[in-house]
């Protein structure tokens, strides 16, 4: 979902808020606290990130993020709370640069609370950058680094950790074939024998 967006929005704001010295030391501590706790529901998300000191984010580089409607729950219960918290400041008195934050971040949240109701299993395997598998691949190959022995331990330890995610991806899928529907028959026919097709294939060819 919009989870990840919203990690990164909360990032660049509290970028942008704490580079500047004000006297709204409050909200700059909600702005760290909240984006804490995201970042920790999400160690993908963490590792792009690079936002905790050593120790914290070595060990979030060694673990992957959860695929399960109860994790999702789980982020956006952390969601919920944020808002809550964020509607007790009084914006009148925030400088003009932690308003604008502070009303882009409560737009973000409120549009993910409101898709809150349409939770449900999600397609997980799809053409596009955010399937799961997809995801993965991009994490293993471009996102986590591998410059001391710490990162390939960490790195090691995502790779044992490959199976479980996949058999919750799998899990999803099932769940969301059952509530919503499979695609044709045909067309799935089809795409399995161009996958077989290339992967069969020698590599001159």
């Amino acid at each position: 979902m919009k989870i990840a967006l919203t990690i990164f929005m909360a990032l660049a704001l509290g970028a942008q808020v704490w580079a500047q010295p004000s006297p709204d030391a409050e909200i700059d501590r909600f702005f760290q606290s909240f984006t804490e706790k995201l970042l920790r529901l999400d160690p993908e998300a963490a590792t792009k990130a690079k936002f905790f000191p050593a120790e914290e984010q070595l060990r979030l580089d060694g673990m992957l993020t959860e695929s399960s409607r109860e994790h999702t729950r789980r982020q956006l219960d952390v969601i919920g709370g944020a808002l809550r918290d964020l509607r007790r400041f009084d914006r009148s008195r925030l400088s003009p640069s932690r308003r604008v934050a502070a009303s882009a971040l409560s737009w973000s949240l409120e549009d993910l609370l409101r898709a809150k109701r349409y939770l449900g299993p999600a397609h997980v395997f799809t053409q596009n950058q955010n399937s799961a598998h997809s995801r993965f691949v991009t994490l293993m190959l471009q996102t986590h680094s591998v410059r001391t022995p710490d990162d390939a331990r960490t790195y090691l330890a995502r790779l044992r950790q490959a199976g479980k995610a996949a058999d919750q991806w799998i899990e999803q899928a099932r769940a969301a074939g059952a509530k919503s529907g499979l695609p044709p028959v045909f067309l799935l026919e089809q795409a399995r024998k161009e996958v077989l097709a290339f992967i069969e294939s020698a590599p001159e060819d």
